[in-house]
């Protein structure tokens, strides 16, 4: 049993320290006063070397694939109750002994905790599942507001190394707090699959403004799909006025100070993000549209650093924002946006590459298109931002990318030859790399897609022997991709599967449809 101690106040200000029982709770190796009964007594795990260190809240969680537990709790006195973490083999010795500290969770776009933390582990969201953790309050090192009341850490390496951050379930209400306590130790309850997590903490709501106030919302993984029938659970918004109802997300103050809201993880890497805008009462320089690999969001026209997508009424443009805006590309789009129409746009993100298509939503007309590479982020969140127009949102999902890998042999990967976004381009076998080329996200239309184009086959073949390319999306059938349980990718229209020609794995060797025949060649694996 892990406790707070105050008892030997003269050395300690307070320590953390457990005791042990070995007949189910009935006796324990210290007495009630602290001294021994049986061994090994009262075990300090954290006491500082300051008397004013004042160690406590200890919430302990266990990483079952590694047998590691991690424990969090406050530091308070000269600490002001900064959050640390202390790991443990066996949950008897911790760190390198009582007078260590432990370390300080911060995430890499300078985000820490602070007050009455909490701990939990869920099995989703990497090899060993994530850490997840929460307190009271959270500051920004470089200053301005930070998320206070509304954000969960998140770690995916056992407690080792960076930290990353997502926006809690609940924004937990402080206004006029007076006696309430208001997110005063939360608590964290993830699902039994780890895709969502329950957040419960007090808020000042209620009749006599302070209620117990929980939510739940997805647990920082991939795939992500927003759900905007009641409410926007796990957004923070910077700046603008928005609502949620009926599936639509909607932003109606508008004006020049890039309103935005943010939602997922920052540790997110690779992935493609598909979602409809809407442009509403637009402004002469007025675009909308989404964030990807978002770290660092403040109030502010251009404060993240990431990128933004968005469209106006005539063109589509891709830029980055660093606390300043840097546009990298635009290109026209084919007809133009009214206001009041909405658009399809699909981003996909993998390694320095930006890859965007869109189309008027639920066309399949000549898309836009750009791609462009940038190394300046290559992990964080996702969003959406206006700019000098008022906006809606719909269909927000998002799925990781990843490499398809031969059923023969696990060195060679689906590939776009030349690592090139091109039209046309054959997609061959091809050592695994990594590349851009290479990662691939099934969406949710039922396409498999790189640099935001689809796995085609030529000519929308069905015949034997066809085969596959890069293309634009366009939607025919030719397109269609579904992945069956014994490893195929399965083309309804042809009826046939994708297809290693002769079962060759030298690279270079252009893939093709052909009879579903459940043998290797036609054994397909994501990573």
């Amino acid at each position: 049993m892990y406790f707070s101690d105050e008892r030997q106040n003269g050395t300690w200000s307070q320590f953390l320290g457990h005791i042990v029982s070995t007949d189910g709770g009935d006796t324990w190796s210290a007495n009630p006063d602290g001294s021994t009964r049986v061994a090994p007594g009262e075990v300090k795990d954290v006491a500082g070397a300051t008397q004013a260190d004042r160690p406590g809240m200890i919430t302990i969680a266990k990483v079952p694939s590694t047998g590691t537990y991690v424990a969090s709790y406050e530091v308070c006195g000269p600490l002001n109750c900064q959050v640390h973490i202390k790991t443990s083999s066996d949950g008897d010795t911790w760190g390198s002994g009582p007078t260590d500290l432990g370390t300080v969770p911060q995430t890499d776009d300078g985000r820490q905790l602070y007050n009455s933390p909490v701990i939990a582990w869920s099995p989703a969201g990497g090899t060993d599942g994530e850490l997840l953790l929460t307190a009271m309050n959270e500051s920004r090192l470089a200053g301005g507001a930070p998320q206070n009341h509304q954000v969960v850490f998140v770690n995916t390496h056992g407690g080792n190394g960076g930290w990353s951050w997502m926006p809690s379930p609940v924004a937990v209400p402080t206004a006029g707090a007076q006696n309430c306590g208001a997110n005063y130790s939360p608590d964290l309850l993830p699902s039994a699959d780890g895709t969502s997590v329950r957040y419960s903490a007090a808020g000042v709501a209620g009749p006599y403004n302070c209620q117990e106030l929980t939510g739940s919302g997805n647990a920082g993984v991939l795939p992500y799909t927003a759900d905007f029938g009641s409410g926007d659970a796990g957004w923070t918004q910077y700046g603008g006025t928005w609502s949620a109802s009926g599936g639509t997300y909607g932003e109606s103050g508008g004006g020049s100070g890039g309103n935005k809201a943010v939602t997922g993880a920052t540790g997110w890497t690779d992935y493609t993000l598909e979602g409809d805008v809407r442009l509403g009462g637009v402004g002469t320089n007025g675009n909308a549209g989404f964030l990807v690999r978002t770290t660092d969001p403040t109030t502010g026209t251009d404060s993240l650093d990431g990128y933004y997508v968005g469209v106006g009424t005539s063109s589509l443009l891709v830029g980055r924002q660093s606390y300043g805006w840097t546009q990298l590309a635009s290109t026209a789009i084919p007809g133009g946006l009214a206001s009041g129409s909405w658009y399809h746009l699909t981003v996909q993100v993998s390694g320095c590459v930006v890859s965007v298509q869109g189309r008027p939503s639920g066309s399949w007309a000549d898309p836009a298109y750009l791609s462009v590479s940038d190394c300046a982020f290559g992990h964080g969140a996702v969003g959406v931002r206006d700019y000098d127009t008022t906006a809606s949102w719909r269909n927000v999902t998002v799925r990781a990318a990843g490499a398809i890998t031969s059923g023969i042999t696990s060195g060679e990967c689906v590939d776009v030859d030349t690592n090139a976004n091109t039209d046309g381009k054959k997609v061959q076998l091809w050592d695994c790399n990594g590349v851009s080329g290479q990662q691939w996200t099934a969406a949710a239309d039922g396409t498999l897609r790189a640099f935001g184009k689809c796995l085609d086959i030529d000519a929308n073949a069905s015949a034997d022997n066809s085969l596959v390319e890069l293309w634009d999306c366009n939607g025919v059938g030719g397109q269609q991709w579904l992945p069956r349980s014994d490893g195929s990718l399965y083309n309804p229209q042809s009826g046939r599967c994708l297809d290693d020609p002769n079962g060759i794995t030298t690279s270079g060797t252009q893939l093709q449809i052909y009879d579903c025949n459940q043998l290797p060649p036609q054994e397909w694996r994501f990573s």
